[in-house]
C-alpha cells in the first residue's frame, strides 16, 4: 500500500484479506493486474471512468469468489439489483459528501424508504449509514491532507462536517491523531 494504510480503505472493505504473492501465487498476478486498472481508470476522469471502475471491482471479487478467498465477507443474498441502488448512493456521496446529507435524503434519491434504504445498506456494506458517512468524508479528509493545499482548517467543512470539533475527534478516533500529526507522519 506504500504510504497509505489499511485504514484508508475500511470504509469500503468489511473483512480484510491480505493477498501477498507468496500466500496466493495463483490470484495474485491477476488481482494485481485489475488493482492497478483500476487506478489508473480511477485516475482518469475519462467519460464513464465510474463505470469502468464498478466492472473492475466486480472483477476483483469474482475472482475472490472463484479463487475462494471471498468466503463469508460478501453477503449472497444481495441481489444485481441492490447493489446497482447501492452504487447509487455511493455515486450521490461522491457528488455530494461535502454536503449536509441525511439517510432520509439519499434514501429517496435512491427510490426507497428510509428504513428499508438503511437496512439494505447495512446488508451490503455492512456498516450502519451515518458510521460510513463520517468514515467516507474522512477518506476525502486524508486524501486532501496527502495532496496539501487546502488549509487544515478548511478541510473540514470542505468534507461536509458542520464543525471542526466533529471532524477533530472522528479523525483522532479513526487515526488516533490529529491532522497534523497525520501529516507529519505521511510527510516522513
Amino acid at each position: 500500500l506504500g504510504k497509505y494504510d489499511s485504514q484508508t480503505f475500511n470504509p469500503l472493505i468489511r473483512n480484510t484479506t491480505i493477498i501477498r504473492k507468496s500466500e496466493y501465487p495463483d490470484i495474485y498476478p491477476h488481482i494485481e493486474t485489475a488493482v492497478k486498472s483500476l487506478i489508473d481508470i480511477m485516475q482518469s476522469y475519462t467519460d464513464g471512468f465510474r463505470y469502468l471502475a464498478v466492472s473492475k471491482l466486480y472483477e476483483i471479487i469474482g475472482l475472490m469468489y472463484k479463487y475462494k478467498l471471498a468466503g463469508s465477507s460478501i453477503d449472497d443474498t444481495v441481489t444485481d439489483e441492490q447493489i446497482t441502488s447501492i452504487t447509487k448512493a455511493f455515486v450521490y456521496l461522491e457528488n455530494h459528501f461535502n454536503e449536509e446529507i441525511s439517510i432520509n435524503d439519499i434514501a429517496e434519491h435512491c427510490g426507497f424508504s428510509t428504513k428499508y434504504f438503511g437496512r439494505l445498506f447495512k446488508k451490503v456494506t455492512g456498516s450502519f449509514f451515518n458510521e460510513f458517512l463520517t468514515d467516507f468524508r474522512i477518506k476525502k479528509a486524508t486524501d486532501m491532507l496527502r495532496t496539501g493545499g487546502t488549509p487544515i482548517v478548511d478541510i473540514p467543512f470542505a468534507c461536509g462536517f458542520s464543525a471542526t470539533s466533529t471532524f477533530y475527534r472522528a479523525f483522532k478516533k479513526k487515526y488516533g491523531c490529529s491532522p497534523k500529526q497525520f501529516i507529519d507522519k505521511y510527510n516522513n
